[in-house]
């Protein structure tokens, strides 16, 4: 690399071992390894796991040899993807890892956009971008002897492609402009063919679209895991399954090659379009089984798109019905009738007006609220909300209310009080999960059996941890009578699968088919996403329990009275002020400092004795309680 500075931190050394295992061919000993990063080998060897795990989704090992040290092995190919993934992100980290000559670079871009074209190959600029890098990057390993020489396995179908007549002739002519310059090998047109392949946009792409079997069976399988996950039924969706089967050619040719593709916009997807994702995230395992590699998370973002536009054009509102009761006259009626309507178009599908004397004889069926300016004496079996002949706008915010407390009504078909957790203690993803199937099962008698080991499989095949400390796992396979969803804060963060988790929300969904389900995971991820509920989820279980929040503010007091006490009587001096001490002092040495006496430090002392007496018989309490509720749940799991 360019940079002659030492790496300084974790991310740095990481780059620096990546970037030197994948330029030698030859092994590298720790030792050196050790001394080039000024640290200790110790250290060494977590920077080298950390290397393993990036190197890994790129078939790439290590290989390691006792007195020889350790090399990267894998196919040229996967080198240079794991080398462009890792290196590109933006210019600057680009030019100064490979001492990029611009007027190159330039002449590149320049013949991929001459070129492109004229083959009827077209790219986003992301992928433009991607595409000049591995142009540039595949010229120069040829340059020093990190040439591809072995084909891809389908090399006659790849030959056939306009992707390789696009590469012949972007190579032809950058081979063509240096006279010293060596034509390519067959083997780097094939890839250079199968990297375009990868990125292209299909979507974008002029003339006929032929879609394979193949791949209309994989989109089928995947729409057909949505119904039995989610009983959400795509299966019909003829625009759904056109968009999937033209945006799974590029995929397959990514996930076939380790290609990868960067997504921008992923945590926004997963904050905007939560339930989307949720659903692209399961058909990740139906592509996992087929390819038998793990997705990435971009991936899933981009499949993520794709259902979002299923989900709302198959996604009606639930409007309500309303009847206006007004005793001014017929005017006026249907003015209220009109403003109301105005002001709360998304929610009100049919608003009629009547009299109060209409209203005894009228049938309410279909009504699901009634807004009256006049008192009603006879019940009417319907909610009703009383407002003014000329609605004030008060009370167009409490109509909003109203409605849209209506609007969520539908929580309650999967939300329930017995199924709320605290006191999940597991260690480890699958110790908490059984724990919490036996609540489950202790609030849900007719649980079915395998339950817990069905969860257990899905979590093997894919990820349900999405960040910010929350996991949402699901059974493989329908497996309950009704909607279940289980929620748990457990007692410590623990590592799911790449994320620590605090907060498990086990989503298990009816056979019958509900119209609320989109709707149901889009409130959820409003709160889980959110970078403020959830950790104050965690936080106000501390500061709400009454035996801990009684020494918390007393200990303090107390330690100010014996302050006070000491130096009003002269035991302690008393601190001029001229001294300012950060906060991060340590205590005992901060007395001292700010009373310039030992008589300080001595007070401190003091004061943290009593604190810690002060609070020990609330902890052992605390304590008491934590270890009953341990043994009860584990005598649960034992049941279960």
């Amino acid at each position: 690399m360019q940079n002659t500075s030492v790496p300084g931190n974790a991310d740095e050394r990481t780059a620096y071992l990546l970037y030197c295992l994948l330029t030698h061919k030859d092994f590298v000993k720790l030792s050196e390894l050790a001394d080039q990063l000024y640290v200790s080998t110790q250290t060494l060897s977590a920077v080298i796991k950390r290397v393993e795990a990036m190197l890994e989704y790129y078939h790439i090992q290590i290989q390691r040899k006792p007195y020889y040290g350790i090399r990267a092995e894998g196919s040229e190919f996967d080198k240079r993807c794991c080398l462009i993934r890792n290196f590109s992100s933006d210019g600057e980290t680009f030019r100064r890892t490979f001492r990029v000559d611009d007027v190159k670079l330039r002449r590149i871009f320049n013949t991929l956009m001459s070129t492109l074209p004229l083959h009827q190959v077209r790219l986003t600029e992301v992928s433009l971008q991607n595409l000049a890098i591995y142009v540039y990057l595949s010229l120069q390993r040829a340059e020093q002897g990190f040439g591809i020489e072995q084909m891809p396995d389908n090399v006659a179908e790849i030959s056939s492609h306009k992707e390789y007549a696009a590469a012949q002739a972007i190579y032809s002519i950058l081979c063509a402009d240096e006279k010293d310059h060596p034509s390519l090998r067959e083997e780097e047109l094939c890839y250079a063919a199968v990297y375009i392949a990868g990125r292209r946009n299909v979507g974008a792409v002029r003339g006929n679209f032929v879609i394979s079997e193949k791949t209309d069976s994989l989109v089928v399988e995947m729409l057909e895991n949505i119904y039995t996950t989610f009983q959400i039924d795509l299966r019909d969706n003829l625009s759904l399954r056109m968009m999937l089967n033209q945006h799974l050619q590029p995929l397959d040719i990514r996930l076939r090659y380790g290609i990868p593709v960067e997504n921008p916009i992923l945590q926004d997807i997963k904050r905007e379009y939560f339930f989307a994702y949720t659903i692209a995230d399961q058909t990740v395992v139906t592509l996992r089984e087929h390819y038998q590699c793990a997705i990435p998370e971009s991936e899933v973002g981009w499949l993520a798109l794709i259902f979002q536009m299923a989900v709302e054009s198959r996604h009606a509102i639930a409007r309500l019905n309303i009847l206006i009761i007004c005793a001014s006259g017929s005017a006026s009626s249907h003015l209220l009738l009109s403003r109301i309507k105005r002001a709360f178009p998304a929610y009100i599908a049919k608003a009629e007006v009547c009299t109060i004397f209409e209203l005894e004889h009228r049938d309410l069926g279909g009504i699901d609220y009634i807004f009256t300016t006049v008192p009603i004496p006879f019940p009417v079996g319907v909610p009703i909300l009383e407002i003014h002949d000329f609605i004030q706008h008060y009370e167009l915010q409490n109509i909003k209310k109203v409605l849209q407390r209506q609007h969520m009504q539908f929580l309650q078909q999967f939300y329930q009080e017995r199924f709320f957790f605290t006191g999940i203690s597991g260690p480890t993803k699958e110790e908490a999960l059984q724990q919490l199937c036996a609540h489950i099962r202790q609030n849900c008698p007719d649980l079915p059996g395998g339950f817990y080991e069905s969860v257990l499989k899905r979590e093997s095949l894919g990820p349900t941890d999405y960040g910010n400390m929350v996991a949402i796992p699901h059974p493989y396979e329908i497996m309950t009578r009704d909607n279940v969803v289980a929620v748990a804060v457990l007692d410590k963060p623990i590592l799911w699968n790449t994320n620590t988790v605090q907060l498990v929300v086990l989503v298990s969904l009816s056979a019958d088919e509900n119209p609320y389900v989109p709707s149901f995971y889009n409130v959820t991820s409003q709160f889980v996403m959110s970078e403020t509920a959830v950790p104050a989820l965690f936080g106000f279980p501390l500061m709400l329990n009454f035996k801990i929040i009684i020494p918390f503010v007393c200990s303090n007091a107390l330690s100010g009275v014996i302050a006070y006490i000491a130096m009003s009587l002269g035991l302690v001096a008393v601190p001029t002020g001229l001294i300012q001490l950060p906060w991060t002092m340590p205590v005992i040495l901060s007395g001292f400092m700010v009373t310039q006496s030992i008589s300080g430090a001595v007070l401190q002392i003091v004061q943290l004795v009593v604190a810690t007496l002060f609070w020990l018989p609330f902890m052992r309490s605390a304590d008491r309680e934590i270890y009953e509720a341990e043994k009860a749940a584990e005598a649960a799991a034992k049941e279960g």
